[in-house]
C-alpha cells in the first residue's frame, strides 16, 4: 500500500520500500517511527525526501541546536548534522512539531531482572513511558521536645525525595521475576531524588542493589523493596541531572495497615501470619546489614572519608545499618482485602549521606525518629551500631502486638501516654527508655521505662494473649529492648528466636490460636 501512494510514484525500487521501512537496509535503521511522525504531521510527502537524504529512526529525537541562534535548527546526533529536509525552507513551528512527535515515539520499554539492573539516560525532552502521577510524599520539619527532627509524609520509599504514583502500560515494561507482589496492574512508585549530587544517587542505588542481591541469595527478597529501574535526566535549564528510582506500588506503610485492618486484627490466622512476617523481616534486616557491609568494602579509605565523612574503622558501625527503623519504613503490599506482605524499606545509604552532607553534622548525630531511637543516641560517646536497629525493631514489634491485642486507639493514645515522661534534658518524651544518673556511678545509664515494662505485663495478661504472643513479648522486653547495647541480642540469634516461634506456630495450632489462660 505504501508503494502505491502518489508521493512514491517516482521513487526508485519502491517495491522494496515496505521491507526497508520495517527492517532497515544496508546498515541503516528501520523507518517506522520516522514514517509515523510524518503521518501524524500530515506531511507524508516529506518522508520521501528524508529517505533520499539517508535519515532513519536513529535520527530521532532531534534536538534544537542552540548554536543556530534564532533559527532553532534541529540537530541529528546520529549523523552529526542538520538534515536539509527538516531544516531548510521550513517554519520554526514545523520543526517544533516534528521534534514533539519524534520525542513521543521513543519512550523506552523498561526491562530488568533480578540479576541485571537497567539504568536509562534520558534528555530533558524525552518521554517517560508512564503517566504523570500525584505526588505522594513531601518533606517537612517538626519539633518534638527540644529537638527539631526531619520527617517525611511518605509511603516508606525514602526521605529527601518526592514520590509519585505512576502507571506504565504493560507493553512498556517487563520486570520478569523481580518485585514482591504486583497486586495493582501497571501501578508503580517513582521516586525523584531532590539531591542532584551524583554521589548521593550512586550510594543510594549501590547500597540498594547490594542489599537486594543479598536478599535474593537468602531467599527473602519478597520482604525488601527492590529498585525495578533507574533514570537520570539531563536538565539543561537546571544545569544538572535529576535522578529517579522506580519501585513497586504499595498499599501504604505499617501505620496504614494498622488503620485499615483494625476490625480484622483478631482473625484466627493472623498470629501465624505475623510469626512468618516477623521472622522474614528480621532476615531482611540481616541482608541490609550484610549488604551495606559489602558495599562499604568496595570503597577505599579516601572515598570513605570524602563521601561519608568517617574513617574506615567507623564506616561499618555507623553506615552498615538501616538507621531509621519505624512503622513508616515498612511497606504493606498486596491486595488490600488480604493481609498481603510486609517489606522493609528506605535502607539506601543515600539518605544517610544526604543528611550528613546537608547538615554538615557528624554522622553520629544525624537525625532519626525520636520515638524509636536507641538509648546509645543519648549517651556520651554515641556508640551507634547495628544494635541500634535491633532496639528500634523491638519498639515496632511491641507496637504491633499492642495493636493486635488492643487496637489502633489504644496504640496511638494510651500506650504513648503510658511511657511518656521527662527525658534527661527535662523534656517530655515517648521514647522507650530513659537516661538516669546513678549516685556513685561514672556517667548516666539507660533504663527501659517502667511504663514499657508494665505495658508488656499488661499485654501478657490480656485474655487473648496466646503462648506465641507471650513468648514474643519476652524476647522483645529482655533481648531486643535491652538498654545496654552490649547485652542486646544480635540479628542472627534474633532470627533463630523468631524461627523457633514460627516453627512452633506451624507445628501446633493451639500455640497461636488458644489464649494461654485457656490452654
Amino acid at each position: 500500500m505504501i508503494a502505491n501512494l502518489p508521493c512514491f510514484q517516482d521513487f526508485e525500487n519502491k517495491n522494496d520500500l515496505p521491507e526497508r521501512i520495517y527492517y532497515g537496509s544496508n546498515g541503516s535503521k528501520p523507518l517506522l517511527k520516522l514514517l509515523t511522525v510524518f503521518i501524524a504531521m500530515e506531511k507524508l510527502e516529506d518522508f520521501v525526501y528524508c529517505i533520499k537524504e539517508g535519515m532513519d529512526d536513529g535520527c530521532l529525537p532531534m534536538k534544537v541546536d542552540n548554536a543556530s541562534g534564532g533559527n532553532r535548527l534541529l540537530y541529528c546526533k546520529h549523523h552529526e548534522t542538520h538534515h536539509t529536509t527538516i531544516n531548510e525552507l521550513r517554519r520554526p513551528s514545523y520543526r517544533t512539531q516534528f521534534m514533539q512527535w519524534s520525542y513521543s515515539l521513543i519512550a523506552p520499554c523498561i526491562a530488568s531482572t533480578k540479576y541485571k539492573h537497567s539504568h536509562y539516560h534520558l534528555d530533558a525532552g524525552d518521554i517517560f513511558p508512564m503517566t504523570s502521577g500525584n505526588k505522594l510524599q513531601k518533606q517537612g520539619a517538626t519539633g518534638k521536645g527540644s529537638k527539631a527532627q526531619t520527617y517525611e509524609e511518605s509511603l516508606a520509599y525514602g526521605g529527601f525525595s518526592e514520590v509519585y504514583r505512576v502507571e506504565i502500560d504493560n507493553s512498556h515494561y517487563d520486570f520478569g521475576n523481580i518485585g514482591i507482589i504486583h497486586h495493582e496492574k501497571n501501578a508503580f512508585a517513582l521516586k525523584k531524588l531532590t539531591s542532584r549530587d551524583r554521589n548521593d544517587f550512586d550510594m543510594e542505588l549501590s547500597s540498594l542493589l547490594f542489599c537486594m542481591d543479598k536478599s535474593i541469595k537468602e531467599k527473602v527478597d519478597k520482604h525488601m523493596t527492590q529498585p525495578l529501574a533507574t533514570f537520570e535526566v539531563d536538565e539543561s535549564v537546571a544545569n544538572g541531572k535529576t535522578y529517579y528510582i522506580l519501585f513497586e506500588w504499595a498499599n501504604g506503610n505499617l501505620n496504614d495497615f494498622w488503620k485499615k485492618k483494625d476490625k480484622r486484627r483478631l482473625d484466627k490466622a493472623h498470629c501465624k501470619w505475623m510469626s512468618h512476617e516477623f521472622y522474614s523481616l528480621c532476615r531482611a534486616l540481616a541482608c541490609v546489614h550484610n549488604g551495606q557491609e559489602e558495599y562499604l568494602q568496595t570503597l577505599d579509605g579516601e572515598d570513605l572519608e570524602k563521601k561519608l565523612q568517617v574513617t574506615s574503622s567507623d564506616a561499618s558501625r555507623l553506615y552498615g545499618r538501616h538507621g531509621d527503623i519505624k512503622p513508616d519504613n515498612f511497606l504493606w503490599l498486596g491486595p488490600s482485602e488480604s493481609l498481603g506482605r510486609l517489606a522493609l524499606s528506605d535502607f539506601g545509604l543515600g539518605r544517610l549521606h544526604t543528611q550528613v552532607s546537608r547538615s554538615n553534622q557528624d554522622p553520629r548525630n544525624i537525625a532519626r525518629t525520636e520515638t524509636y531511637k536507641a538509648p546509645e543516641f543519648e549517651l556520651p560517646g554515641n556508640k551507634i551500631s547495628r544494635a541500634s536497629d535491633i532496639f528500634s525493631l523491638g519498639c515496632v514489634f511491641l507496637e504491633y502486638v499492642t495493636w493486635y491485642l488492643l487496637g489502633s486507639q489504644k496504640l496511638t493514645e494510651e500506650f504513648s501516654s503510658s511511657r511518656s515522661e521527662a527525658d534527661i534534658n527535662g523534656f517530655e518524651s515517648d521514647a522507650f527508655f530513659v537516661i538516669r544518673s546513678i549516685e556513685g556511678e561514672n556517667g548516666p545509664r539507660p533504663f527501659l521505662k517502667e511504663g514499657v515494662k508494665n505495658w508488656i505485663k499488661k499485654l501478657q495478661n490480656h485474655e487473648d494473649c496466646t503462648w506465641y504472643l507471650y513468648q514474643l513479648l519476652e524476647i522483645i522486653r529482655d533481648k531486643m529492648l535491652s538498654p545496654d547495647r552490649e547485652k542486646r541480642i544480635k540479628i542472627i540469634p534474633l532470627i533463630k528466636e523468631m524461627d523457633k516461634l514460627r516453627q512452633a506456630c506451624e507445628r501446633n495450632n493451639s500455640f497461636y490460636l488458644t489464649p494461654k489462660n485457656k490452654s
